[in-house]
């Protein structure tokens, strides 16, 4: 596609007429015109004005993808892929800040690259002020909002666990350009399906509601907490998953199921604490269900939610076997297992 055509194209995704392009840009409406034709071709100096008008990048205006390489993308995976399974996270970042310079308009690399940087805690201010500079892309060109969202997202919380008082301030900024649940197409964009599309959507929004509201009992297990609050927290905490997994013996909930065990361990752990041993039992015995229909791989998916394995079977797998990693590490908790095993 030649530059006059995509002068032409992008103006009209942008619901402008030739005349009001030119008052915008400051020219004539006949040289907006010249443009689309290709009898004239716009000022360098304008090519940027002409790309935020049209909400693009200079680089799709000026058509520089066409010249990338074609296998390049397949390769980057290829690599990609390669470093993530030897967990050199460090050389992932480089790698999809490099593919970035490469393919700027490739919006989700900069979700992955900040994901990986807030989970594995890679940058330094340094760093952080290059990715911060990186991202403004985002808010600039990318017109897909499920991507800037989830820039922000991460990027808030990134800068929230700065220690650089400036940086970590901006984390204010990205929290304040999300989207409001109330207004979330997920809640409210379900009454307008029809069919299995609306039962999917129903499912995956009381998985995702659940595991927020999981979430948000257990950040508010902090430290001005006794211990007593803290385990009822807990047990709180794991009842919005109990809730969506119905009756363990008989579903799973894949991977948000390792969560469910852990705030049920925490508060069991508290409960032999207490001394409230008959409590602590009580929790245990329901992880002692979870754990022998884990193992013997019949549970179905629950009805409840639409993807039990949000992140991969491998993932909850894994989650599972540190949750029982760190169950063995619990004397109250190994002796019990010990009993019902004997039991058995």
């Amino acid at each position: 596609m030649e530059l006059k055509d995509r002068l032409k194209e992008w103006r009209i995704k942008n619901e402008l007429t030739q005349e009001k392009a030119a008052e915008k840009l400051n020219v004539a409406p006949q040289t907006v015109s010249k443009w689309e034709r290709g009898i004239l071709a716009p000022d360098v100096s304008l090519i940027p004005r002409i790309a935020m008008l049209y909400h693009t990048s200079t680089d799709e205006l000026l058509g520089m993808n066409e010249f990338l390489e074609e296998n390049a993308e397949e390769k980057f995976n290829i690599r990609l892929n390669e470093l993530y399974r030897q967990e050199k996270w460090q050389e992932c970042a480089a790698l999809l800040e490099e593919e970035i310079g490469r393919a700027p308009d490739r919006f989700e690399l900069y979700a992955s690259l900040t994901r990986l940087v807030g989970e594995k805690k890679l940058y330094d201010s340094a760093g952080m002020r290059r990715l911060i500079h990186l991202v403004q892309r985002v808010d600039l060109f990318c017109r897909n909002n499920d991507v800037r969202a989830a820039v922000n997202k991460n990027m808030m919380l990134i800068c929230k666990d700065s220690k650089d008082e400036t940086i970590r301030k901006m984390a204010k900024t990205y929290r304040d350009q999300l989207p409001s649940v109330y207004s979330a197409r997920e809640l409210y964009g379900v009454f307008c399906l029809e069919g299995t599309p609306k039962q999917n959507q129903l499912r995956a929004n009381i998985a995702v509601l659940a595991d927020f509201l999981e979430s948000m009992i257990w950040n508010m297990i902090t430290d001005d907490k006794t211990d007593e609050e803290k385990m009822e927290l807990y047990i709180r905490a794991a009842q919005c998953f109990e809730l969506i997994q119905m009756d363990p013996k008989r579903y799973t909930i894949g991977s948000l199921e390792a969560q469910m065990l852990k705030d049920l361990g925490q508060g069991a752990q508290l409960a032999f604490q207490l001394g409230k041993t008959e409590v602590g039992r009580e929790i245990l015995e329901k992880i002692r269900i979870n754990l022998d229909g884990w193992h013997s791989n019949n549970r179905k998916q629950s009805p409840m939610i639409f993807n039990a394995h949000p992140r991969g079977e491998e993932y909850s797998r894994k989650r599972m076997r540190d949750f029982e990693n760190w169950l063995e590490k619990v004397p109250e908790f190994r002796k019990y297992l010990q009993d019902t095993d004997e039991k058995k």
